[in-house]
């Protein structure tokens, strides 16, 4: 029953804006009862509404026989998100019918290795898995140490956004997907315009400060209204590298001395060089013709058990969000 349901819904040409409002305020009404305040305010609930059913009808994926060429898929991660490794990856997979993926890339800590090439065993992919230590990707001193000394406790946090750009940047395919190790790829979307240009997908995660640093870096026409946020994201490979050219920046070392440099240290959350870079800089060159469907919805950890492949909930979640996130720190 729920298939045909979401068949019905996946034919029109848009949703009926008054179900988008019944779902949304339903999951209000659920987060209420687990965490005692509201996931959107009303005005970002009626926001909300608006995006998805004005993009919803232009984001199919081209048929499946057809090709946007070959992908690598690189997921950072650490020992918290081993539980989540074989869904996340499965799940990424399921989102990319239209690409050829070359490589999955697994870039984690070097003591913590053996444990993840265990756990992708299970998986019995055709896709080759490469599990990497992450000081190959970006050596501590020329990422996580360069944060030592002004964010001594987010160094680590400051660092995986790097490891998150060089895996990219050191992608061998025209296209690279990274995805968060606590986010799971709901549906197979249109990744790319017509035009070629890789799509951006905005969220509700506001950090003013992310957007204060990158217009300090050169970033021109931030747009204020969202974020890009989405903890994930495809990109062109070569289109990143002309972005940071563009900055002035010859190689990832000088990107992240210009960003230590320029970002606040009065901030918990200083910068997000990983996504925010990219969406802004495509939303500044090709604007809102880029945007899809809202992600991402964030819930605490302890619910991702509950989001198999084709569960119900699963199928619900993924007529209004791209994307959902657990999160361990919102158990606390």
């Amino acid at each position: 029953m729920t298939k045909i349901i979401l068949a019905v819904l996946n034919s029109r040409l848009k949703i009926p804006k008054v179900f988008i409002n019944l779902i949304l305020t339903l999951f209000n009404q659920v987060y209420r009862i687990f965490k005692f305040n509201a996931l959107w305010s009303r005005e970002e609930k009626k926001r909300l509404s608006k995006i998805i059913t004005s993009t919803y009808s232009s984001e199919k994926p081209p048929p499946r026989d057809f090709s946007w060429g070959s992908i690598t898929i690189n997921i950072v991660a650490t020992d918290k998100d081993l539980e989540l490794l074989n869904q996340v990856v499965r799940f990424s997979c399921g989102a990319l019918p239209n690409f050829e993926i070359n490589l999955i890339r697994i870039i984690v800590p070097g003591n913590q290795k053996s444990r993840f090439l265990e756990e992708t065993k299970q998986l019995r992919l055709q896709t080759q898995i490469h599990v990497i230590d992450e000081e190959l990707i970006v050596p501590y001193e020329y990422g996580r140490d360069i944060f030592q000394n002004k964010f001594p406790e987010r160094r680590n946090w400051c660092y995986q956004q790097f490891l998150k750009v060089a895996s990219v940047l050191s992608s061998k395919t025209e296209f690279a997907l990274v995805v968060d190790c606590d986010t799971l790829l709901l549906n197979p979307r249109k990744w790319l315009t017509k035009e070629g240009l890789t799509c951006v997908m905005p969220t509700f995660e506001y950090e003013s400060q992310y957007e204060n640093l990158l217009q300090a870096l050169g970033v021109k026409d931030i747009y204020a209204e969202w974020s890009f946020v989405p903890h994930h994201m495809l990109y062109k490979v070569d289109y990143l590298k002309r972005i940071i050219e563009k900055l002035g920046m010859r190689n990832l070392d000088q990107l992240a001395r210009k960003v230590e440099e320029l970002s606040d240290d009065r901030q918990s959350s200083p910068f997000c060089i990983d996504y925010s870079l990219y969406g802004h800089s495509i939303h500044s060159a090709h604007g809102t013709k880029t945007f899809i469907r809202w992600s991402n919805l964030e819930v605490p950890r302890r619910f991702a058990p509950l989001f198999k492949t084709g569960s119900a909930i699963t199928r619900m979640t993924s007529i209004l969000f791209n994307s959902i996130s657990f999160h361990s720190w919102q158990d606390r």
